[in-house]
């Protein structure tokens, strides 16, 4: 099975487009592990712990739970995993979810500009309820 189910463009009016990512997997570490992995593609402009200004919450679809970290900041992610080579994207955002089915975990990554993920806001989260339909 691809662990890359889909992605799209969210285009970004005056700003740089983001992207939004869904992943499949079976068993790749908790819910708790995979947050703490995106809060930490994060800086603070102030020296903060980007764990202070992530906000998490929890909702359930299809039955199932669906839990959402929303993280803001300089985005410090790898360009490609091993690469050693770091982002430094200021004012970006992520909007992370994941929804545990019983055999698998299904993860999507909205990143990209704070103001563009703003304008998509209302989209992913109705997105974000439908996915286990």
């Amino acid at each position: 099975m691809a662990m890359r189910v889909a992605q799209y463009r969210l285009p970004g009016e005056g700003a740089e487009d983001a992207s939004l990512v869904v992943f499949r997997f079976a068993g790749n570490g908790t819910i708790q592990q995979n947050f703490a992995r995106w809060v930490g593609q994060f800086q603070q402009p102030d020296g903060r712990s980007s764990v202070e200004v992530a906000k998490t919450r929890q909702f359930y679809a299809g039955g199932l739970p669906i839990y959402v970290l929303d993280v803001t900041g300089i985005f410090v992610a790898e360009t490609r995993p091993g690469s050693g080579v770091r982002e430094n994207k200021q004012d970006w955002r992520m909007i992370g979810a994941v929804a545990e089915a019983s055999d698998e975990l299904v993860f999507v990554k909205a990143t990209g500009p704070d103001a563009t993920l703003e304008r998509w806001s209302a989209s992913i989260d109705a997105f974000l309820h439908r996915l286990v339909e």
